[in-house]
């Protein structure tokens, strides 16, 4: 009877750190989604601010050390002439997003959903899928990289009316005559890897 006492004493000593394991497995995980959530919250609390925007490409063509229209080439003048009359000028823009957080504690998402809106009517969207952190009482810039058609933007302008609108979206006038406004949904990744997204669109302009 004793050995059979013993064994069922270190059967209930090992059930119940099982339990304890299980439970601060549990806690852990809790608390991490409970981080994530009050993080998410705090950068959707965050000032915003549209800073600017830079065209990176068009039509194949590397647009980040040209400057003005000036510095193209004959040839480069020649291919976006040429997808102007097919109709279509693809291009590659950077949005640069600006965050200031003014809490005592760390703001940062998962990722988020966008939406770039041109005079108020949804014109591309797409996801950003990396984390955004902003320390406390800190700014971070962020880019948000999107793909666009330029004659379908600027309403089928003539080229260097198109080109000159391009080499000004640096100014934050300029992005405003055009319209832009950013939308974004922040998102955090649960302990499953399920992604939850906060529930409302957040806007943002120049």
């Amino acid at each position: 009877m004793k050995v059979k006492i013993i064994k069922t004493s270190t059967m209930i000593r090992k059930a119940f750190l099982f339990v304890g394991v299980l439970w601060v497995g549990f806690a852990t995980h809790s608390c991490d989604i409970l981080n994530q959530v009050a993080e998410t919250e705090r950068f959707a609390a965050c000032d915003f601010a549209l800073t600017g925007v830079k065209v990176t490409d068009v039509s194949g063509i590397d647009f980040t050390t040209i400057n003005k229209a000036a510095d193209l080439g004959v040839g480069e003048m020649m291919t976006l002439g040429q997808r102007l009359f097919s109709g279509k000028l693809p291009a590659k823009m950077q949005v640069d997003v600006r965050a200031k957080n003014s809490n005592s504690k760390t703001a940062g998402i998962n990722g988020m959903a966008w939406k770039v809106f041109i005079d108020d009517q949804e014109f591309v969207g797409g996801q950003l899928n990396r984390a955004v952190q902003v320390a406390p009482y800190s700014v971070e810039t962020f880019p948000i990289q999107v793909n666009v058609d330029l004659m379908e933007m600027m309403q089928h302008e003539s080229l260097p009316k198109i080109l000159n609108v391009v080499f000004g979206m640096d100014n934050k006038t300029t992005l405003q005559e055009l319209g832009i406004s950013v939308k974004i949904k922040p998102s955090y990744k649960t302990s499953t890897g399920a992604i939850k997204e906060f529930p409302t669109w957040i806007t943002i302009r120049p």
